[in-house]
């Protein structure tokens, strides 16, 4: 917001006298040149540089009744061009007189500065501050006027208004200030809060998984001895083995909820995303199936810091959900950028700090999440999957994995246009030696069908390999796998 605005200098007259504005037009408009031509001339017969002080220069207007003064003022508004001050006289006939034309005039601008001109014959002071009220808005000039006195009120009140007009601009920059502010601190306890909520149920689903999976071992181990003796086609056997087939799923899903406690902190190595992304997309292909289209947008971008294999599960749990919202097939496209982010941005979250950051996105043209909850889709155990279909944590996870490397995760949707995720991950400042491969550990796919019940957050089983990665940029469309059918998210 520029405080150093220019002077306001425009000064209305509104009398009927054609006389009285001529006498102002020579006070105010040329006194000021006759000074600044003697000063000139000064100069030049002594051969000094002018000294005098700049005079201050008027802008005037006149208007001979209330009613044209009115048109003036509301023009003026309009064109971003307000008047500072009027000289009103009293008595105006037949029109408003100099009381009523001011009541319009500050309905249309109360900001306008007055000088009431009277002789006191039509109103008494008692009664002009009746109709006026207080006087921070307009003075008397008694008639007839003195000289001094209208350059010294014409003065004054024109540099009033200039810094009445800095004081309310600079109490809107304050006030916007502190909107800015405490907008910040919402967010960061908003932030602070689903921290707090995310670690409490981690305690909790750690506590809880640990006993659990005892007595899934107790069950499982009980169930098998029982099925020993039985022939496999005895209605017995294939009871107990849905319960072991049950108890599988069970400890599968404790297996998740140690993993969403993160008590086994994250492998830190440098490494680079264009890298696992390459990887990752030479395995999607039968994973997703054919109505998938693959697309990446690889820029340069520098090293981060991070857990390849744990990196790598997040983009596969990205690409799951943006499968299941395409139930028909659609597009994924995955981009890498490097970009800013200075001090007071909005996307800096509590735990991020201004600098280089790698950007991250995986976006759909699917089904989008809904705004009503689009604020819980990262809530731990949040899903709006049918039972059986997912656990709830995949996205929570990746939150989780993300703000440990220093960044955020947020989520871009609207209904029907498909859904944008970003990721902010800090930059290594200082890169590596040499330009090697990720190394992490892939899921095998054996050219099955993959179960549509399974919630993907790469804890399938692996294979551990190294790949050349592909030179950076680079920018390609692929379109890969067999049909597979697709879930809601």
């Amino acid at each position: 917001m520029n405080l150093e605005m220019e002077p306001n200098r425009r000064i209305l007259t509104i009398d009927d006298n054609e006389a009285i504005h001529e006498d102002f037009r020579k006070i105010l408009g040329g006194n000021s040149l006759r000074t600044a031509a003697l000063s000139d001339a000064k100069a030049a017969l002594f051969g000094e540089e002018s000294s005098a002080q700049e005079e201050l220069q008027f802008e005037l207007a006149s208007a001979l009744q209330g009613e044209r003064a009115l048109e003036m003022v509301t023009q003026s508004i309009r064109d971003g061009r307000p008047y500072a001050m009027a000289f009103v006289d009293v008595r105006m006939p037949p029109g408003w007189d100099g009381i009523e034309t001011i009541g319009r005039l500050w309905k249309v601008d109360p900001n306008l500065l007055v000088v009431v001109c009277t002789a006191y014959s039509d109103y008494d002071w008692s009664d002009m501050v009746h109709e006026l009220g207080c006087m921070h808005r307009w003075q008397i000039l008694k008639k007839p006027f003195d000289n001094v006195e209208v350059r010294q009120l014409a003065a004054s009140l024109t540099e009033k208004w200039d810094l009445s007009r800095r004081a309310d601009l600079k109490l809107d920059q304050l006030q916007q200030m502190v909107e800015d502010r405490t907008r910040d601190i919402e967010r960061v306890q908003q932030q602070l809060y689903a921290a707090r909520k995310e670690q409490a149920v981690g305690t909790l689903a750690g506590g809880v998984a640990h006993e659990f999976n005892n007595l899934l071992q107790g069950i499982r181990g009980y169930t098998t001895f029982a099925m020993k003796g039985l022939d496999v086609e005895d209605v017995r056997y294939q009871d107990l083995s849905q319960v072991i087939q049950a108890s599988d799923r069970a400890a599968n899903l404790t297996q998740k909820l140690l993993e969403f406690t993160r008590q086994k902190p994250i492998q830190r190595t440098t490494l680079n995303l264009n890298d696992i992304i390459t990887d990752l997309v030479h395995f999607l292909g039968a994973f997703l199936g054919a109505k998938f289209e693959i697309r990446t947008e690889l820029n340069a971008i520098d090293d981060v810091h991070g857990d390849a294999t744990a990196l790598h599960d997040v983009l596969l749990n990205l690409c799951t959900n943006a499968r299941d919202a395409m139930p028909t097939g659609g597009q994924i496209t995955i981009k890498t950028e490097q970009i800013a982010i200075p001090a007071g941005d909005d996307r800096l979250a509590a735990e991020m700090v201004p600098g280089e950051y790698v950007l991250l996105s995986v976006s759909d043209t699917g089904c989008g999440v809904p705004a009503e909850i689009k604020g819980r889709i990262f809530d731990p155990f949040f899903t709006t999957k049918e039972v059986g279909q997912g656990t709830g944590l995949g996205l929570s996870m990746a939150r989780g994995l993300v703000q440990q490397l220093g960044g955020m995760i947020e989520v871009d949707s609207d209904p029907d246009q498909g859904s944008t995720f970003r990721i902010y991950i800090p930059i290594v400042a200082e890169p590596r030696p040499a330009r090697q491969a990720a190394e992490m550990d892939l899921p095998v796919y054996d050219g099955s069908p993959k179960p549509s019940n399974q919630d993907s957050t790469g804890s399938e089983a692996r294979r551990t390999g190294r790949k050349e990665s592909a030179a950076r940029p680079r920018s390609d469309v692929q379109t890969v796998g067999k049909e597979q059918t697709c879930h809601a998210i």
